[in-house]
């Protein structure tokens, strides 16, 4: 017997200091050895070995009951049981809040992990948000062995938006469509920027989509760097949205979305085509004449110095729906000179006739292989008078590496002519009807299909009105030749003549081949009588 303790006693563990676990626990003694150590067995059945001075031993209880499978337990063990149940609540509740405050962090931390995840994928795919319902996407390439460009921005595209996105391809060079389910509207925009009279082609293709459904998304690409697709989405701005009463405030708004001034981030040319965009939008004329005018020479002044002897070697081309159509040196020469700094002039005899968008570069001639374009820029004779078009340094498109070899002095005048009057006869409003699209790119899709079925109806009916009227007016026609410019008029009052004796002869023809079956006809009954 230690200190009241023997073999069968109910005990309260009290004196294990800093024991949260079994401290305040009630046991039985199992066993005591003589030297005071008791083998005990917990409530809840685990065993567990104490010296005696670490226990507590509670007052028998001596109650008579009349049902006999009902305990009464003395006043210390209620109370103490209601402390430890106290305390378990205590705990529960401190539990419960713990984990609401964890569940609480967890989704947090979840909405800024999924948050970072779709701003890393917007990374990845390049989007600019330019407004909530139009994006611009760097080009989406299939070139590297990982991480392609173009998985990269399919797998944001579909994810995000599933099918209610459509691609604008404003590059040279065409992919793999079906990555975007073939919903990619393909306007090929050749160097250096889009004309007017392609600008408006896109504004309306843009917003015939985006008025289908208010959940539709547009979203344009060009290839590096993005400035193309600012200048297309610049004009739509300008054409749809109402905030804006002019270029200017338009301009401001895509500085600020790109953190740069929109001067500084767009050619010369395109603001150029950006400006003629907004006047004809102005003056309410959107149908564009395509007239003609004959560029008879090119004079630059200011020689640029882009050798270590400060001269040049240049030639300059003229092309025209990305193809070259006139090249040559100075004063026509075949042979590309080096002109000096001091020689103050370079004439380009060109005499070339020109309809629509067209562009000129200036090359420096490295050697027989290599050449360096110092200057580039395009123009739209829609645009255009006849007489003198001076371009200024600040009204070309120049490297920035290239910039401090030309001087602020530097311009070139370019010369145009009208075409005779027997030549304007010729000219149309609409060169040809646009071909459907290909059936491995948007046949497959059926907004598509049926948009570029409706736009090729309304064309091709524009175009029938258009040449019955001329037809009645006695207007002409131009066969243009193969990598070539110059034409041959050909008056329709000439070709409807020459139609109508080939007709007459027909006629002739079947006339006399009646007679001559009718006359056999005759012979082979009378040879039968």
């Amino acid at each position: 017997n230690h200190g009241g303790l023997s073999v069968g006693r109910r005990v309260l563990l009290s004196g294990l200091d800093g024991d949260k676990k079994y401290n305040g626990m009630l046991a039985t003694i199992e066993s005591i050895s003589p030297e005071g150590k008791c083998n005990l067995k917990l409530d809840e059945g685990t065993l567990l070995s104490c010296t005696a001075d670490k226990l507590e031993p509670l007052d028998d209880i001596d109650v008579t009951s009349e049902d006999p499978s009902v305990q009464v337990e003395s006043e210390e063990k209620a109370e103490h049981d209601s402390r430890l149940e106290a305390g378990r609540k205590a705990v529960a509740r401190a539990g419960s809040l713990f984990q609401g405050a964890a569940s609480y962090g967890f989704s947090i931390f979840k909405r800024f992990n999924l948050e970072a995840q779709e701003k890393f994928s917007e990374w990845q795919a390049g989007v600019n948000k330019l407004t909530s319902r139009i994006y611009t996407i760097r080009y989406p390439s299939s070139e590297g062995y990982t991480n392609k460009p173009i998985d990269s921005i399919s797998r944001w595209l579909l994810g995000k938006y599933g099918s209610s996105f459509m691609v604008w391809n404003l590059s040279s060079r065409s992919y793999d469509y079906s990555k975007f389910k073939n919903q990619v509207v393909e306007m090929k925009c050749l160097a250096p920027g889009m004309s007017a009279q392609t600008l408006f082609g896109f504004v309306k293709s843009v917003e015939s989509w985006l008025s289908l459904d208010s959940q539709n998304k547009a979203v344009v690409h060009c290839q590096e760097p993005d400035n193309v697709s600012l200048a297309a989405v610049t004009c739509y701005l300008l054409w749809s949205e109402s905030r804006f009463e002019s270029l200017d405030g338009v301009l401001k708004y895509i500085s600020e979305k790109k953190g740069r001034n929109a001067s500084e981030i767009l050619t010369p040319t395109q603001l150029r085509y950006i400006r003629q965009f907004s006047s004809v939008l102005t003056s309410g004329d959107i149908i564009i004449s395509k007239q003609a005018l004959v560029l008879k020479r090119a004079i630059m002044n200011t020689i640029p110095r882009f050798s270590v002897r400060n001269t040049c070697k240049p030639y300059l081309q003229v092309l025209s729906k990305g193809k070259p159509i006139f090249t040559g040196a100075e004063m026509g020469s075949k042979i590309v000179r080096e002109c000096k700094s001091d020689q103050g002039s370079i004439c380009f005899p060109i005499g070339k006739e020109i309809r629509g968008e067209f562009s000129i570069q200036v090359c420096h001639c490295l050697n027989k292989r290599q050449a360096v374009c110092m200057v580039r820029f395009g123009l739209e004779t829609s645009f255009l008078d006849e007489g003198i078009k001076r371009l200024n340094k600040s009204d070309v498109d120049i490297s920035q590496k290239h910039k401090e070899k030309i001087e602020d002095s530097w311009y070139m005048d370019l010369v145009f002519e009208s075409l005779p009057i027997d030549a304007k006869q010729g000219s149309h409003w609409i060169d040809s009807i646009p071909k459907r699209p290909a059936e491995s790119s948007h046949a497959k899709c059926p907004i598509l299909a049926g948009f570029f079925r409706k736009q090729a109806e309304e064309l091709e009916k524009i175009s029938n009105n258009t040449s019955a009227s001329r037809e009645g007016e006695g207007g002409g026609h131009v066969e243009t030749g193969s990598g070539s410019l110059n034409t041959k008029t050909v008056p329709h009052a000439k070709t409807g003549q020459k139609k109508k004796e080939q007709k007459e002869q027909k006629e002739q023809k079947e006339q006399k081949e009646q007679k001559e079956q009718k006359e056999q006809k005759e012979q082979k009954e009378q040879k039968e009588q």
